[in-house]
Order: structure tokens, then C-alpha cells, then sequence
């Protein structure tokens, strides 16, 4: 799925030909508006588009009428994660540089998505830079680097990660092997350990892929032997490597030599450790969600020769909510290892899902159509994820993607990130930032379901709780938050927020539904206490 690099910002508005997505899609239909073309720039330098919280803050737009005639009506407006107005919708003329004002004097974490409307429903915004009628930003409380300590147990982690980003959680995957040489290893991993995070570094392409319709020939395995040798002799503080890429998605996992020559690899990269006395955890991945293919490596002579089962657990091609798919699939590769007398330690070192961020009628992968998720679905996703995952003992979880990678409307692939292609935040980044803050540094303890439909987990450290709840089926009800509390008497709320992170009103009761809100709780007899609502500006 992932192609492995440095990380990278992206946090320039790219600007193309309007030509370039007017391109023609299977059966010969142009995906082209006929309506006028309003391309909008952000004049914004604040990295990541974060703003500090409790404080106001502005930036400069500039509408172009890039064809058509100017459309009436046309304006901008804040809305939330959920699409819901936090204000009025305000005017603007094209080719007039207007400031652009946060939707209240006090704004509170979470997520905001600067919308653009017209009268013309023809209207097409954003044409040249992936036809965004949404702009995305977000709230959090001030963070820097320095405020990241390094948490190898921390069981969150993401693919392609900004190493400058200050609200990334603890483990990245942006380095393979053959990324860079080994003579500058030391320096990228102690880049990484410097800015508090721990690298998972994966061997695969060249010096590992082997032709596996033949036995691997001993010259390639004394190769692969002494290249992996430079690199842990370089920085022999990486304790777990990924072998592999996904190999059950192509024709070599189907070859007939193909598990024999993945035991002679791995105990090649087992030889090198051994001689430089390191005791490295290797990890095996499965991509997709082929319960045959992974009873394949656990039936076969190289799954002795790895210490953790990395599936890849992508639910195409409609992606549906965690709650209708994921425990299964976790409890199925449990009982197969049970079948098959293995028993491995799980991690997700890659999982996600496409957003549709452009709103089109149709997405493909290749030439497959597959579901885009809604942005607020997405950050709904993404929770649940994590917090189901967590709850049946997933060692640690892996976000594909930290950016988008192309600017295409169309393609899938090209929209797994955290951010859009040109560095503006989406909903499911405030959400994996406030997931993290609540739930960073707690285990797993309990889970329950207040009825049928409402779903409550619970994370602490003998101090502190986070609670996550949500309703599956999704369904509006309203719950004393006494109920959600496994020990209500023994127990102080001290915050609600929503899917993104803003805070909510509670007192005695709160709403819920299908998007998980999170309760913070500590010990005492306190009573609770009301937070400020975000609210728009009269």
C-alpha cells in the first residue's frame, strides 16, 4: 500500500492547470463542471494550520474567478467537524483580499472547516488544487517538540509522519533500507530518537526480493546477510524490523520456493543479529484481510523464525465501520494461530481508509470502484480503530497516511491522509491528536455496554481514566454520565469532548451517537463541572 520515504510537510498551496482534473474517466465522461471555476487562496503560514487555543486567530483569502462569470452569492462560512454552521455566512467579492477571522474571540480545541458556497450550485472551487469546497484547520493547546517525551511502549504510531510535527505520537514508519545508506542510519535514527519518536524500519526491495520460483542462492543470502549487518552495526539500538512488504499481494507469495527462501532470509538477518549480539524482534506482514493467506505463514517453515503478526487490515472496497468487521477479523487470526500451533503478538503496522474529499461521484482504485468515507466518518473510523484494536490486545497501531500523496479527486489511494495534499488538516487529524492526549500513556481495562447499542471503553493508569463511548447502531440518546462510570462514586469528570476534541456541556447527563465522544475522569468525589461550549459568534 505505502510507498516508505523521509517524511515530508507539505505545506504550500500547489497551484496547477484547471485542465489537469478535467480528465476523462471510464466510459468516456469528463469529470469537468460546466459551471464557473473559483479558485481560493490561503495566505497562512501557521505551521500545520494549528492555532493555539483560547486565542484568536486570522489569515488572508483571495477568491480568482478562474472561468465563468463571477457567481452570485458567493461567500465562505466556519463550520464544525459534522458540517453544522458556527457562524453566519459571510460575503466576498472575487479578486478582493479579505481577512478571514476565527468563528469565536476564544476558540476551543477541535476541528474547523472553512467552507465556500455560492448561489450556482454549478460552482466549482478549487478546480486546479483537488476541487475542495472545504478548507480544513485546527485548535489545539500549545505544543512543541520538546514537550514529546520518547515512549516506545506507547502503542500509537503513523506511516510517513512529519518528524517536525509536535502533536505526532510516539512510533513513525518512514525509513527502509534502502531509503538511505547505511553510513547515514545512525544520524536518521538518532534525528528521530532526538524528536521523541522510534522508528520501524522495514527490509524489502533490493537485497531482500529474491526469485522465488528457485531456492535462493547462498551469494544472495551472504549479501543480504552482511547489508543488514552495516545497517545494525550502525545504529544497533533499533530493536524490531519489518521483512517484506505486503508479499502475499503478489505473484511471489504464490511461487513455489517462496516460504523456504523467506526462512533462509530471515535467519540470514537472524545470523547478522546474532553476531552483533543484538536480540531484534522481526515482524511478518499480511495485507488485506485474506485469512487464507495468513494461515499460509502460519502453517509454513518460516513463521518460527518471526516474533510478531503484522496484518494490514484494509476493508475494501467499502470500508465500513469497525464495529461490523474488526473484532472478527482479529478473533479468526487467533483461532488459525491456535490451528496451527503458533502464537504471535499482533501489531497493525499499516491501517486506514480513503476519504472522498472532493465529494465526486465515483472513486477507483485502479480500475475498482471503492467507497470514499465521509471526513467526519473518517475521524469516527479512526477512533473506533484504535480503541477496538486496543481493546482485543493489538500491541500497536500504525495510521496509513500522515499526508495525502497526489492531488487526484478520483483516486483512493491518493487520500488516506491526516492532511490534504497541500498541508490543510482534516477532521481525523484533530481526532487522532485528541485520541492520543486522552488515551496516550494508559492501557486497555475495561469495556461494557451500557444496553444493546451503547458502547463504553475505558483506558487508565491507576489515576487518570479516559472513557470513549459511542452508539452502534448509531442512534441519538442522552445518558447520565453516572451510567458510563464503572464506579460513580469513586470517580471525578473532568472534561467531555467530542470526536475532534472540543468540549462539551455535560452536567448530569450527556448525548451520544455513532461519533465517540471521550470522558476524562479522575479520582476523588468532586463534583462536575460545567466546560464552555464552542459556540458561534453572535
Amino acid at each position: 500500500m505505502a510507498n516508505y520515504t523521509l517524511g515530508t510537510s507539505y505545506r504550500l498551496l500547489i497551484l496547477v492547470p484547471a485542465t489537469f482534473f478535467c480528465a476523462w474517466l471510464i466510459f468516456g465522461v469528463a469529470a469537468c463542471s460546466n459551471g464557473p471555476s473559483v479558485n481560493v487562496e490561503i495566505r497562512d503560514a501557521t505551521p500545520y494550520h494549528v492555532f493555539q487555543s483560547g486565542k484568536p486567530f486570522s489569515f488572508d483569502i483571495l477568491m480568482a474567478i478562474t472561468s465563468g462569470e463571477a457567481p452570485e452569492g458567493l461567500g465562505y462560512q466556519w463550520r464544525d467537524f459534522r458540517g453544522n454552521p458556527l457562524g453566519p455566512v459571510l460575503s466576498i467579492a472575487g479578486g478582493v483580499l479579505t481577512t478571514v477571522s476565527s468563528p469565536s474571540a476564544t476558540p476551543q480545541p477541535g476541528y474547523y472547516g472553512l467552507t465556500f458556497v455560492a448561489d450556482d450550485s454549478n460552482v466549482t472551487f478549487n478546480e486546479s488544487s483537488g476541487s475542495r469546497k472545504e478548507i480544513g484547520f485546527v485548535v489545539l493547546p500549545d505544543q512543541s517538540i520538546t514537550d514529546r517525551t520518547f515512549a516506545p511502549q506507547s502503542p500509537f504510531g503513523i506511516i510517513h509522519a512529519d518528524l517536525d510535527d509536535p502533536y505526532i505520537s510516539t512510533w513513525v514508519k518512514t525509513l527502509t533500507w534502502n531509503t538511505t545508506a547505511s553510513k547515514w542510519w545512525n544520524g536518521e535514527m538518532a534525528r528521530r530518537r532526538d524528536a521523541g519518536f522510534q522508528e520501524l524500519p522495514i527490509v524489502s526491495g533490493d537485497g531482500w526480493v529474491s526469485d522465488d520460483n528457485v531456492v535462493v542462492p547462498t551469494h544472495f543470502l551472504a549479501a543480504l546477510e552482511d547489508k543488514f549487518r552495516a545497517y545494525i552495526s550502525a545504529d544497533p539500538a533499533i530493536e524490531h524490523w519489518e521483512l517484506g512488504r505486503e508479499e502475499n499481494l503478489s505473484s511471489r507469495f504464490e511461487q513455489q520456493a517462496y516460504f523456504a527462501n523467506l526462512e533462509s532470509k530471515a535467519k540470514a538477518i537472524r545470523r547478522a543479529s546474532t553476531d552483533a549480539t543484538l536480540n531484534l524482534r522481526l515482524l511478518y506482514q499480511i495485507g488485506g484481510r485474506s485469512l487464507s493467506d495468513a494461515k499460509a505463514f502460519f502453517a509454513s517453515v518460516a513463521a518460527d523464525d518471526f516474533d510478531i503478526f503484522a496484518p494490514h487490515p484494509y476493508a475494501w472496497p467499502d470500508f465500513p465501520t469497525p464495529e461490523l468487521w474488526l473484532e472478527a477479523f482479529i478473533e479468526e487470526r487467533r483461532e488459525a494461530m491456535r490451528q496451527h500451533g503458533v502464537d504471535f503478538p499482533m501489531w497493525f503496522t499499516e491501517i486506514g481508509a480513503p476519504q472522498n474529499d472532493a465529494g465526486v461521484s465515483r472513486m477507483l482504485s485502479g480500475s475498482k470502484r471503492v467507497r470514499g468515507q465521509t471526513r467526519d466518518e473518517n475521524a469516527a473510523f479512526l477512533i473506533k480503530t484504535h480503541v477496538i484494536s486496543l481493546a482485543m490486545g493489538i500491541q500497536k497501531i500504525f495510521w496509513y497516511n500522515y499526508a495525502d500523496r497526489n492531488p487526484s479527486t478520483t483516486d483512493v489511494e491518493d487520500h488516506f491522509g491526516l492532511f490534504d495534499f497541500w498541508g490543510f488538516p482534516k477532521p481525523s487529524y484533530a481526532a487522532y491528536v485528541n485520541m492520543v492526549n486522552c488515551m496516550g500513556g494508559k492501557s486497555f481495562e475495561d469495556r461494557r455496554n451500557l444496553s444493546s447499542d451503547i458502547q463504553v471503553y475505558e483506558f487508565g493508569d491507576g489515576d487518570r481514566r479516559c472513557i470513549v463511548v459511542w452508539t452502534h447502531p448509531a442512534a441519538t440518546k442522552t445518558v447520565s454520565l453516572a451510567s458510563i462510570l464503572a464506579a460513580p462514586n469513586e470517580n471525578n469528570i473532568t472534561g467531555v469532548m467530542n470526536t475532534v476534541g472540543s468540549p462539551l456541556e455535560f452536567s448530569t447527563d450527556v448525548v451520544i451517537d455513532g461519533f465517540p465522544i471521550f470522558l476524562t475522569a479522575s479520582a476523588g468525589t468532586v463534583a462536575p463541572r460545567k466546560l464552555p461550549v464552542n459556540r458561534a459568534p453572535e
